[in-house]
């Protein structure tokens, strides 16, 4: 049996510890948090999930993130790629724990994306690009005098043109991307209320779209509160972290990030972050 020496261990970590050092200066990969924030005092909650509803074994697992959903107690709810036609047993669940929701179809009804809150939801419009299969949603929600402005978020994939080959497919998918982020950072300039913007980005910490999205002053909550690598799409050996929470630190304290679910109910699992809103709004 072969094992290492003492010192060819202490070697092999600190190339390991280099190598993840040397990321982080350019792409923010590995958040290393031992501790942040507390679960005291909590009053605002959200979570993220591309359910891929139409993968196999969805209706098997539609209870389970139901379950998982109602034990983290997110006030607000986001859930993209929740197609019609599928198992409506996770939106029977959740109807019966928040009042208030509502569902988009972006082309007639082939593709949902879910809204449930305990906020009052004031409204949910879509900002539509011409030929874009994304979805960038601005939903408004309030609770007493407090108002937030909720972008949710699910931008194109890199599979778009796989018929002209995976390279450009690449190529097309960073091109539409770059353009909704531009468009995003555009609208989120404008914005009045207190953001939060999550959902699935389909690009990875560092990249063009995403540093797009965060140059309007907006913090990326797993770079600032997670520890690890947070990976949120698994497809084989692949796995990568695509989907976010970004909010205004100027306005909302983060408290707690963590990625929840499990691997077999999705190719995602969900991000789930928790803020202090207290003397904030």
């Amino acid at each position: 049996m072969f094992v290492l020496k003492k010192p060819l261990l202490g070697g092999l970590l600190i190339c390991i510890l280099a190598a993840i050092l040397v990321a982080n200066i350019h792409y923010e990969v590995v958040p290393i948090r031992f501790f942040y924030g507390s679960n005291n005092g909590l009053n605002f909650r959200v979570l993220s999930f591309n359910v891929h509803s139409e993968a196999e074994g969805f209706i098997s697992s539609s209870q389970k993130i139901a379950k998982m959903i109602m034990e983290e107690k997110p006030d607000f709810v986001f859930l993209t790629e929740y197609y019609e036609g599928t198992d409506e047993t996770l939106q029977i669940v959740l109807e019966q724990h928040y009042p208030y929701m509502d569902r988009k179809y972006r082309w007639g009804t082939n593709e949902g994306d879910a809204f449930y809150s305990q906020w009052q939801i004031d409204s949910v419009s879509r900002i539509k690009l011409p030929n874009h299969f994304s979805a960038i949603y601005r939903a408004q929600i309030h609770k007493g005098i407090d108002t937030l402005t909720m972008f949710c978020c699910h931008l194109s994939s890199n599979n778009m043109k796989l018929e002209n080959g995976k390279l450009a497919s690449l190529r097309e998918g960073r091109i539409l991307r770059s353009i909704e982020a531009d468009t995003l950072a555009m609208v989120l300039r404008r914005e009045k209320y207190p953001v939060i913007v999550m959902g699935d980005m389909n690009d990875v910490a560092g990249s063009s779209p995403v540093k797009k999205i965060k140059s309007v002053g907006l913090t990326d909550a797993w770079w600032k509160g997670g520890c690890g690598y947070g990976s949120t799409y698994h497809d084989g050996w692949i796995k990568l972290r695509i989907d976010y929470v970004f909010y205004d630190d100027q306005q909302l304290k983060l408290k707690t990030v963590d990625v929840v679910g499990e691997k077999e109910w999705s190719d995602h699992r969900a991000i789930v972050a928790r803020f202090d809103l207290e003397n904030n709004i």
